[in-house]
């Protein structure tokens, strides 16, 4: 009976590292941006590096820059809606170009 369970676990184990082994390259530099124009070097150069999750920490540490001159900034001044997408509300984009951003 102990044998039994011994290799039912040792087969689990296997089989976990099996289905983890299969995982593609977009699972391990996050997922894709989604939107289909990117119109600034920031956001465009971040996603081809490293995805969704690299264009968002490039967003943050820009956002630290630019709250030097509009302390109130957030995601939200710029963005109708967070993830998955991020969709930009209609000023979003002069908006960035008006703090600095490219």
């Amino acid at each position: 009976m102990k044998k039994l369970g011994l290799l039912a676990m040792v087969s689990g184990i296997v089989g976990i590292l099996i289905a983890s082994s299969f995982s593609g390259p977009a699972s391990a530099g996050g997922a894709d941006c989604k939107h289909a124009k990117l119109d600034t070097v920031l956001v465009k150069t971040a996603c081809a590096a490293g995805g969704q999750k690299a264009a968002k920490d490039a967003m943050k540490k820009w956002m630290k820059d630019a709250k030097k001159q509009q302390a109130d900034l957030d995601c939200g001044t710029c963005h109708s809606k967070l993830a998955p997408a991020y969709p930009l509300k209609a000023d979003g984009m002069q908006r960035f170009k008006t703090l600095g951003g490219k």
